[in-house]
């Protein structure tokens, strides 16, 4: 029988080659963009009551330096006169507005609104983004910047705003995990997740893979299961990590909000494809084994000194990988907090995920 320390430490080891691949695809994702293409870009934004949020994020289109050539926005039963705000800057922006006034039938309503706004575009390139994203100014300059003749996806980082309190800071935390992991597939070119609010693929490539066909009924996956299908084609994924290209937005203020967001997030997650399964579940795995087989190798009288430095290496190479990404995704202001923060993850991972996964009925109010 394999003795309770050697347990500790091949569960150790394991979770420093796991950390391994992830910084090693980490470091690949870091890619400088070159000269802005000269292809056109058009910006799809899917709304439904969206009035009282939608304003900044028009502002910001309006003062883009490399501004779009097309922006079409999906006005999907609104109730709020959100299309009515949006046609006011239609003196400013190359702006559509599409209207849907009818329940959609055999897909989620947010990929239905979204086929309907790509199906109005002529651009080689499309940009998704949502109502309550904040761009800056150099947002599409940078993107543009990306689109190399080879790349047919461009997975963007979606940071939320700075506010007080703990529920922003674990939010903020989760957030800069899920960018750490979504950067390292993207460095491997085997990109699982992304986020809808900060999105841009080639026109070919949605052609390609039969638009949003994949997980049509999921009432979200418009990002993970679409760039999911980028394996079963030639064309290569980067990922926009410099400042310029980030989406930011407001992170939910109250816990059930947070919930309910979430809810949205993982109903995806039963249609992701078995590879995508595989390799999460070696992941969290590999992670969340140390501390486990530490608690039974101290029940087993193994000593509590060599339990402690194994544990200690295994929180350490973990703290190293986290501060690397917090500082690359300007969230250094959360590694203080680490301490506290890590175990609410591991936590929220082996226990909370379950409270918030069962499916939500709508995609947004």
């Amino acid at each position: 029988m394999i003795s309770p320390t050697r347990l500790l430490a091949a569960a150790v080891g394991l979770s420093a080659a796991a950390l391994a691949v992830v910084a090693v695809g980490l470091q690949r994702s870091r890619r400088r963009g070159g000269s802005a293409t000269g292809e056109r870009i058009a910006v799809v934004v899917a709304a439904r009551n969206e009035a009282a949020r939608i304003g900044p994020l028009l502002d910001a289109l309006t003062a883009q330096s490399r501004p779009a050539d097309e922006i079409v926005l999906i006005d999907d039963r609104s109730t709020d006169g959100t299309g009515a705000l949006v046609q006011r800057y239609a003196d400013r922006l190359p702006l559509t507005v599409v209207r849907i006034d009818s329940e959609p039938v055999g897909i989620g309503p947010k990929k239905r609104a979204l086929a309907v706004g790509i199906g109005q575009t002529k651009s080689p390139w499309l940009v998704l983004t949502d109502a309550d994203t904040r761009p800056g100014p150099d947002w599409l300059a940078g993107l543009s910047r990306l689109m190399a003749p080879e790349v047919g996806l461009i997975v963007g980082y979606g940071p939320y705003r700075r506010r007080g309190g703990w529920l922003n800071r674990f939010i903020r935390f989760e957030t800069t995990r899920a960018a750490l992991l979504t950067a390292s597939a993207v460095g491997w070119n085997r990109p699982y997740m992304a986020v809808g609010r900060n999105l841009a693929y080639r026109r070919t490539l949605y052609d390609e893979v039969g638009g949003f066909a994949s997980g049509a009924h999921a009432l979200s996956g418009d990002d993970d299961l679409f760039v999911q299908q980028l394996a079963r084609t030639r064309w290569r994924s980067v990922y926009a990590g410099q400042p310029e290209t980030w989406a930011p937005s407001e992170a939910p203020r109250t816990v059930p909000d947070w919930i309910a967001q979430k809810r949205r997030h993982l109903s995806a997650g039963r249609a992701y494809e078995p590879w995508a399964l595989v390799g999460l579940a070696l992941w969290h795995g590999t992670q969340l084994a140390p501390p486990v087989v530490a608690g039974i190798a101290l029940g087993r009288g193994a000593s509590a000194k060599t339990v402690a430095a194994l544990l200690g290496l295994h929180l350490a190479l973990n703290a190293a990988l986290f501060g690397d990404a917090a500082r690359r995704f300007g969230e250094r202001d959360l590694l203080p907090f680490y301490p506290a923060l890590e175990p609410l993850y591991t936590a929220y991972l082996t226990l909370g995920s379950a409270a918030v996964s069962r499916p939500p009925t709508r995609w947004s109010a």
